[in-house]
């Protein structure tokens, strides 16, 4: 079920697992500089992974046309290995309306056992429909 952007309000929260497969970091290591050293990594930068959060988050959604990411703010505190069950939580911080535009702010969270991994926030605007 994909939900409508226009609809989100301040009550919106996900809370999923996630898990980065094997077959992810061998495209990961295919994609970066480690293998210009030969070098095969079993951990993945926070900043990988939290494009693979923001592809999930969008996933959820029906995207308008016209969606602007206005900016983004990302804590990273550990890596990311392979194989392991992680909590995704999503939640919005900030929906309002101003001049015939919706702006809303994601705020997310990467967690295992606990422990947080990386946090951060997203934010997003578009032009209400006609």
């Amino acid at each position: 079920m994909k939900f409508n952007f226009f609809s989100l309000d301040q009550d919106f929260a996900i809370n999923e697992t996630i898990v980065f497969n094997d077959d992810y970091f061998k495209k990961y290591n295919i994609a970066t500089s480690a293998q210009i050293s030969n070098q095969l990594y079993n951990k993945i930068s926070p900043l990988a992974a939290t494009a693979v959060i923001l592809g999930q988050l969008l996933d959820r959604f029906e995207i308008p046309v016209g969606l602007f990411h206005t900016g983004q703010n990302i804590n990273a505190f550990n890596f990311i290995y392979p194989n392991i069950k992680l909590d995704l939580l999503f939640s919005i911080s900030r929906s309002t309306i101003k001049h015939n535009t919706k702006f809303v702010t994601f705020d997310f969270q990467l967690m295992q056992d606990q422990q947080l991994l990386i946090s951060g926030n997203t934010k997003v605007t578009a032009k209400l429909e006609d």
